[in-house]
């Protein structure tokens, strides 16, 4: 009994015994490496001075001088134009790991300046190093390419034109339908363009790449549906143009840049640019040789910038604008074509053709739903085409006293708070036909009686479907009201 007792205590002791010093689990092994993902940072690199400078190519390179706690995959430099380069911008890859490494910069546009850093990649992102800044040499260009157009349609024709470093071209350089062309950096070469065209590049930001150009020898300059331009100011330096084209260029809010020294020009025509708020840049034309058109640019407030032109030869077109007045219009004394006025559904006043005297071709007033007021146009004495007035809130003609001459047809239409033609007093002649319809209130036309008792209607008396429709013996015989 006493040995059956002994042997149960030794047991319970073993027992015991191997309870104490059995080891725990062992989990420092993840936990280290739990610890170590939570201590991976950023890598530390540097950039080192950059050297070997040509025309097209430099040379630099870094130094990855910590891992941060992880395992950097690439390395090498980004650089741009623009300061603050990363790794969307051009890259070189020079390998992973630690340590310095060298890099060729290549495809570089000369005379140009570029910013430039290292870079590095680790588990935890990218880091970079300070920025440097570096000027490519200026290569001498190489003639003048006579030709009447040259087109570039994708980025592989940029870089072959680009290639022959080209000082200019006597035709127009037309830039159309490449969505691959990010920047114009190449043709830094350039001084002189018969014209340019740039045309449904939708992925071009800017124009730089073109401020060495100074001169437009003949021709003009065309903007076109270009979605994200942003900016025209890399052509400061040129003087003037045959004809300015912007249109449908959605992100352009301004034209600055467009600071043109010359007082004469063929063309603008700004049109259906819907973030456009200034044309202010375009006050130094005195003298527009063919035409003005400002169409459908509903975020431009008003037509400043335009304030220096007295004469335009052309015809004048503002229509589909959300302009009050036109206030910026107020040197212009002479319009040689027609002038166009078509709903502008926000239009009050004629504002800002306080000075115009004459119109050469048709004067049309249509559809403008909220112009309440011809009071401005006190200085205008003659149309020489039709003179028609459609669709206003005006109620009288106040502001016409100095009107004496309509070469052709007035047409009075569809002015349903029209009640009197007072204004008309002093008008000569007409002359075409009298055409006065659909005038709901019209019930005075007694400013007319010294016009037709002389005679001075050339054409026809078509006066119908108006508050009062006297006929031209009533008139002339006084019974011209109602």
């Amino acid at each position: 009994m006493r040995i059956i007792l002994i042997f149960i205590l030794l047991f319970f002791v073993a027992c015991s015994s191997d309870s104490e010093t059995s080891p725990e689990p062992n989990n420092s092994s993840n936990d280290d490496t739990v610890e170590q993902q939570e201590d991976v940072t950023l890598a530390t690199v540097v950039i080192e001075d950059i050297f070997g400078i040509t025309s097209d190519s430099a040379e630099t390179g870094g130094n990855v001088t910590d891992e941060g706690n992880g395992t950097v995959t690439r390395k090498g430099i980004c650089w741009s134009t623009s300061p603050n380069p990363d790794i969307t911008d051009n890259t070189t890859n020079n390998g992973a790991g630690m340590g310095a490494f060298a890099s060729q910069l290549n495809g570089l546009s000369s005379g140009t300046t570029y910013y430039a850093r290292a870079y590095a990649t680790n588990e935890s992102g990218t880091s970079y190093s300070q920025e440097l800044s570096f000027e490519t040499v200026v290569l001498a260009c190489s003639g003048i390419l006579d030709t009447f157009q040259i087109t570039i349609n994708s980025q592989d024709e940029l870089d072959d034109f680009a290639s022959n470093n080209y000082c200019g071209v006597t035709g127009t350089l037309q830039i159309a339908d490449a969505l691959d062309i990010l920047d114009l950096t190449q043709l830094s070469s350039l001084e002189t363009l018969g014209g340019l065209e740039i045309r449904n590049c939708d992925n071009l930001k800017s124009l730089d790449g073109l401020e060495n150009i100074f001169s437009f020898l003949n021709d003009g300059l065309f903007i076109r549906s270009n979605e994200l331009l942003n900016d025209l100011s890399a052509l400061n330096q040129v003087p003037g143009v045959g004809g300015l084209v912007i249109e449908n260029n959605a992100s352009l809010t301004s034209l600055n840049g467009l600071n043109f020294t010359v007082d004469e020009t063929h063309q603008i025509s700004i049109k259906f640019n819907e973030s456009l708020t200034s044309i202010e840049d375009l006050s130094n034309f005195t003298t527009l040789s063919g035409q003005l058109e400002i169409v459908n640019n509903l975020s431009l407030p008003n037509l400043n910038g335009l304030h220096n032109i007295t004469t335009i030869d052309g015809f004048v077109l503002i229509s589909q604008t959300d302009l009050i007045d036109l206030q910026g219009l107020n040197s212009i004394e002479t319009i040689g074509g027609y002038l166009h006025l078509l709903s502008n559904n926000s239009l009050e006043t004629l504002t800002g053709l306080n000075n115009l005297q004459s119109v050469g071709e048709i004067f049309l007033i249509k559809n403008n739903i909220e112009l309440n007021s011809l009071d401005a146009l006190t200085e205008l004495e003659q149309v020489l085409g039709d003179f028609e007035i459609n669709s206003t809130k005006i109620e009288d003609f106040n502001g016409l006293l100095q009107l004496q001459a309509i070469g052709a047809e007035l047409d009075i239409s569809g002015n349903d708070f029209l009640s009197s033609l007072n204004g008309l007093d002093n008008l000569l002649t007409i002359g075409g036909d009298l055409n006065i319809r659909f005038n709901d209130l019209l019930v005075d036309y007694c400013a007319l009686q010294s016009m037709l008792t002389a005679g001075g209607l050339g054409g026809a008396y078509i006066v119908m479907d108006n508050g009062y429709d006297p006929s031209e013996a009533d008139i002339i015989a006084g019974n011209c009201s109602n």
